[in-house]
This record gives C-alpha cells, sequence and structure tokens, in this order.
C-alpha cells in the first residue's frame, strides 16, 4: 500500500473505536462466564529466577535452555510474558483451570481466577497492552504491516510484540502541546506508557495497564483539558498523583508519526 493509499484509507475515528473494543476487551476478560480485568505482569521474576541460578552455580546451559522453555510457555507460569493478546490471555487460564480441576472447572469465583492469574503470572504489562490493542485496530482496518513498519525498532528483522516496550513508543512518536491532545495520543513517563481513547460516551479516557491499583491491572480513568490545563482524575495507590507528576513535567503527551 503506498503512502497515498494509506493515509486516504486511515480512518481515526474508525481506528479509535476498534482500539477502544480492544481496551475494553482487556477489561473484560470472557473467563468461565465471568468478566475479570486483566492483571498486570511484567517479565521481571525470570530475569531474578536466573540470577538466582548463576548465583546458585547451575550452568549457563542449562539456563539457556530453562529461559528458552519459558519463552516458549513450556513452564505453567509467565505465558507470554506480559505481552499477551486478550484471547491469548484468556485462553491460557483456563487452560490453567482445566488442568487444576478438570473434574469441576466451573466450580471458581472470580477472585478466583484472579488470584490464579496472578500466580501463575499470567496478564499484561503497559506497553504489552498499548501495542496490542493499537494492533488489533490497525489489523481490523487493514493496515497491519503499516502500523509495524511505522515504528521505530531495534532490530528490523523482529518486529512483534515481544520487542515491544516504552523505548519504541518514544522513538516512534513525538511531543504534542497539552491543549492539542486527541484519541490514541500516548502518555509517557519514565518507565510507563498510557494512551488516550474516546469512549463511547464521548470523553477522552486514560486506558493503561499499571500496578499502581487495587486490583492491579487494566485501568480506565477520566482526562479532560479545558483552558489549556489537563486533569488526570487517575491516582495511584502509591506515590503522587498524577496531576502532580504532570504539573512537575515528568508527564509527555506524544503522537505516534504514523499518524502524522
Amino acid at each position: 500500500m503506498s503512502n497515498k493509499e494509506y493515509k486516504s484509507k486511515l480512518d481515526l475515528k474508525e481506528l479509535n473505536k476498534f482500539v477502544f473494543e480492544e481496551a475494553e476487551h482487556f477489561r473484560n476478560l470472557q473467563i468461565l462466564g465471568y468478566k475479570i480485568v486483566c492483571p498486570y505482569f511484567i517479565n521481571r521474576p525470570a530475569e531474578y529466577f536466573i540470577d538466582l541460578m548463576r548465583i546458585s552455580g547451575i550452568d549457563e546451559k542449562t539456563i539457556f535452555r530453562f529461559y528458552e522453555d519459558y519463552k516458549n510457555n513450556k513452564i505453567p507460569y509467565g505465558w507470554f510474558q506480559g505481552k499477551g493478546t486478550s484471547i491469548e490471555i484468556e485462553n491460557a487460564i483456563e487452560h490453567f483451570i482445566s488442568s487444576n480441576r478438570p473434574e469441576s472447572p466451573n466450580k471458581v469465583t472470580p477472585d478466583g481466577i484472579r488470584e490464579l492469574m496472578s500466580l501463575r503470572g499470567i496478564g499484561v504489562d503497559c506497553s504489552g497492552f498499548v501495542f496490542n490493542i493499537l494492533r488489533d485496530g490497525f489489523k481490523k482496518m487493514g493496515c497491519f504491516e503499516e502500523f509495524l513498519n511505522g515504528l521505530k525498532w531495534n532490530d528490523e528483522n523482529k518486529k512483534n510484540v515481544s520487542q515491544a516496550n516504552v523505548k519504541l513508543f518514544i522513538r516512534s512518536s513525538t511531543v504534542v502541546r497539552d491543549f492539542n491532545i486527541q484519541p490514541l495520543d500516548l502518555i509517557v513517563m519514565e518507565g510507563h506508557i498510557a494512551i488516550v481513547l474516546k469512549r463511547n460516551d464521548g470523553a477522552l479516557g486514560l486506558y493503561q495497564s499499571t500496578p499502581w491499583t487495587s486490583p492491579n491491572g487494566i485501568s480506565v480513568s477520566d482526562l479532560s483539558v479545558a483552558n489549556e490545563e489537563v486533569n488526570f482524575s487517575f491516582v495511584p495507590n502509591m506515590g503522587v498523583s498524577w496531576n502532580e507528576k504532570y504539573q512537575r513535567g515528568e508527564i509527555e503527551f506524544r503522537r505516534l508519526k504514523i499518524f502524522q
């Protein structure tokens, strides 16, 4: 598809609709008839475990074999390493439930499902969430390759979600002024990313996968812009408010270059 064809095909309003629907899917995972908020999970435990293996004197060949099995979901923990799609996560937790209780898989509760997801390391991190909902939207628009090619990858031969992180989105975007915020813009701070989406009620919402809520995971909060001032309704359960971070200059609004 030529750049001209891509620009003419890309309808941001329609794209926001698809991205919003997938974000809501993460917020309402369908597991055994229950709606479950996808938990937050970041791929740190494997790194810690590998460090412990080295400290314990385990040889590098064994460590390499362990990590390959981990990456390929052969170990019953951390499947998809915080980068799974909503459907992959739904299927994974239903697999674990049926494996643990094959005789009565339906005798579970929503709290039990969330607990099992935490114990098994099943969830999504902030960049995995943003990447997956954007990827889903671009796929439905018929612009998947344009999305991948529009990002500034570290390795052009590895254009996939496993390589998606906050730095990828920073390289692939430019800063926008606060009063020019629009749906599909990104919100970036040190080590974290969120996305602005237009909700069904017409208001802007801040969508993120975060460890700073209780329970953790997919969070939606209000975001308003009036008289060139931004107001975040999101208040983390630790640390300072996002309004305070914004006033300190610790939060940036960014727009992907593929929208420009």
